[in-house]
């Protein structure tokens, strides 16, 4: 048999420091003694046997039996099977008559649901386009470049009407994603868990296959595509990573090898009260490299920019955090919280089971909406003080915070070396302010260059006439005032909590 994992391997594995596992854990095409094949190993350390069973071999755990190593870690050496394949591990426990089938946690594919098994599939044979994009990546993602992001759920975003209104593939939605999202100004998208899961209705938030992207919309090379295509079309790359629990489907990660392997033991720790999914032990030395080696997977093999780790909502469920009698059922005796689902779907263009209602950029003022929106992120990424000093005290100034009355806010923005001024002036309701007196810190003329109310947006076209020239009447602890007329939002028709008005000082200064 021919190990792949060397001596020094196996120590930073029971170290719980082997940061690249996915390199010699799961499979690998390979070839021994002029055959080849693929190399088979799991971390599986409560097992008496395990061996590697599919269609190749019919499901017979008595031909591809795997050897232990020292660190826990099942090997062998298959020969005449590649690319495509399916396969799981036979595991049979140290305790009791437990054993069970299950797909490879560190498999690279996946067959498409309700089936579980894990594919022989190899990463290195698509070819990359986005060298440009990677050479930049470290500075477009820092804290100094512009981020505005668009949240994508790649199985409704958009899908295919004709036939069983099935999902676009990762292939097909490249160019028609990285045409909306560059037209609309985003400089990232956030796609929600790709990772693939046995629920559509999880919203891929339940993993099963940590390392494989869903094939539901295609093989790896397609999601590759997809990351390739937008990063060639100047967009980043978010993924939804869903780094705190997993289900318990049988062929999952829970009770791997007859034992709390990837779980806590104790249910208090081990399950989350509100729907009962295993919790990742991360005092575990295995999980610790199980983690670590999947998050860098994402950001190695795929080219992903970024990873945001999911946080789970509370306000569905009337028993949310075990408060067990502390609630009170609803009208159908269940859980749960049916009003507050309800209004959910109302407020949220989404069924993860259709595609979004495109059809409404038809509509004024969607269309005018969608306007707003691509010179908000127009202006945020051609101003640089809205960026590069995000994280500097010094770049924010409250001018007025305490017209709670009238719902009305003014603050400063300010560039790096402080020459550069933006004022925001948001007025919060739908009632149009005359006379509105804000302080401003320099002498001059202070130009509008945003203002939602404007008619381009489906608003009232109240403003300032592009512009205001201060006075030197002291306000809000500022040297000088403006007199401006602040726009209701009512007219504007978007929702509170858009800017009503942006001004920023001309470059022009006196002598």
């Amino acid at each position: 048999m021919q190990r792949t994992l060397s001596e020094f391997d196996l120590y930073l594995i029971a170290e719980g420091t082997y940061h690249r596992a996915c390199e010699k854990l799961g499979v690998h095409l390979t070839q021994s003694a002029g055959c080849r094949g693929v190399q088979f190993a799991v971390w599986a350390p409560n097992a008496k046997a395990v061996s590697v069973i599919g269609d190749f071999n019919n499901w017979n755990p008595e031909t591809a039996v795997m050897r232990p190593s020292s660190a826990d870690v099942w090997e062998c050496f298959v020969p005449d099977i590649g690319q495509g394949d399916v396969y799981k591990y036979h595991v049979e426990s140290s305790y009791g008559d437990y054993s069970v089938d299950k797909a490879d946690p560190y498999g690279f594919a996946s067959e498409i649901r309700p089936h579980t098994a894990s594919r022989v599939w190899s990463l290195e044979t698509y070819s990359w386009h986005d060298g440009s994009w990677m050479a930049s990546r470290a500075k477009r993602n820092s804290l100094e470049s512009p981020i505005s992001i668009y949240e994508v759920h790649p199985g409704s975003w958009r899908r295919v009407p004709e036939g069983w209104n099935r999902w676009l593939t990762h292939r097909e939605m490249a160019p028609l994603l990285a045409d909306y999202v560059r037209d609309a100004g985003f400089t990232h998208i956030e796609l929600l868990p790709i990772m693939e899961h046995p629920f559509d209705g999880s919203w891929g938030d339940q993993t099963t296959g940590y390392f494989a992207p869903t094939s539901r919309l295609g093989p790896p090379a397609d999601f590759m595509y997809l990351v390739d295509y937008l990063h060639q079309n100047q967009i980043g790359v978010i993924l939804d990573w869903v780094s705190a629990h997993f289900p318990g489907d049988e062929a999952g990660l829970g009770y791997f090898d007859g034992c709390y392997l990837y779980e806590h033991a104790d249910p208090k720790l081990g399950q989350q009260p509100e729907w009962n999914p295993f919790v990742l032990n991360y005092g575990r030395n295995g999980v610790h490299n199980f983690l670590i080696s999947n998050a860098l997977f994402w950001l190695d093999k795929y080219h992903a920019d970024g990873l945001g780790v999911d946080a789970v909502a509370s306000i569905v469920y009337l028993d949310y955090g075990g408060r067990e009698a502390q609630w009170i059922a609803n009208r159908y005796g269940g859980k749960e919280n049916i009003d507050t689902i309800h209004f959910l779907r109302a407020m949220n263009e989404w069924n993860h089971c259709l595609s979004l209602d495109w059809h409404l950029l038809n509509e004024p003022l969607t269309e005018e909406l969608k306007r707003w929106v691509r010179d908000l992120n127009t202006l945020y990424r051609g101003e640089p003080l809205l960026y590069e000093t995000d994280f500097d005290p010094a770049s924010f100034e409250w001018v007025d915070r305490k017209d709670f009355q009238r719902s009305i806010i003014s603050f400063l923005r300010r560039s790096r070396n402080r020459e550069d001024q933006l004022l925001f002036v948001c007025n919060f309701t739908p009632v149009l302010r005359h006379n509105y007196r804000v302080g401003a810190p320099s002498e001059g003329f202070w130009k509008e260059i945003l203002i939602s109310d404007a008619p381009l947006y489906g608003g009232s076209g109240q403003g300032n006439f592009g512009g205001l020239s201060t006075v030197p009447l002291p306000s809000h602890g500022q040297p000088f005032s403006l007199n401006m007329t602040l726009s209701p939002s009512r007219n504007c028709r978007f929702p509170a909590g858009i800017s009503r008005c942006r001004v920023k000082r001309e470059e022009k200064r006196r002598g």
